[in-house]
């Protein structure tokens, strides 16, 4: 996070791609420690997402209150929208002549959002299996 924290004035594509893979990196590191089984073993961060949210007792429609659910499910789409943003406006995939260069107030939203998944989810871990971390 602090490589995407420190890119976003200087270079909005850079930090949308750094955000993004510290998510993918927190996904990945969560279900192979966790040895959560994803369909065909899928590694893509929707595959990855879902495993994780089950296994840490986020998925939105288990919760009785309405304003949480809705608040999880925001939080849960942080994920899909990152994605969409690293194929169509990050430092990832090479540009090409319809190429849209991200503002710096759209790679500060996208990195916040992120940052604020990120640390959510390992709070959550770390009070579901302390012993994990």
């Amino acid at each position: 996070m602090k490589r995407a924290l420190d890119s976003v004035s200087s270079d909005p594509p850079v930090a949308i791609t750094a955000a993004n893979a510290a998510i993918e990196s927190l996904l990945k590191v969560y279900c192979d420690d966790r040895e959560l089984a994803t369909p065909n073993q899928s590694r893509k961060s929707k595959s990855l997402l879902r495993a994780a949210i089950r296994d840490l007792g986020l998925d939105p429609s288990n919760q009785a209150e309405e304003a949480i659910q809705g608040v999880l499910q925001g939080l849960r789409s942080v994920v899909p929208s990152m994605a969409d943003l690293r194929a169509n406006a990050s430092s990832a995939h090479g540009d090409g002549r319809s190429h849209r260069k991200p503002k710096q107030e759209d790679a500060r939203l996208a990195v916040r959002a992120s940052q604020t998944f990120i640390e959510f989810s390992v709070n959550t871990w770390n009070d579901k299996y302390p012993c994990d971390l």
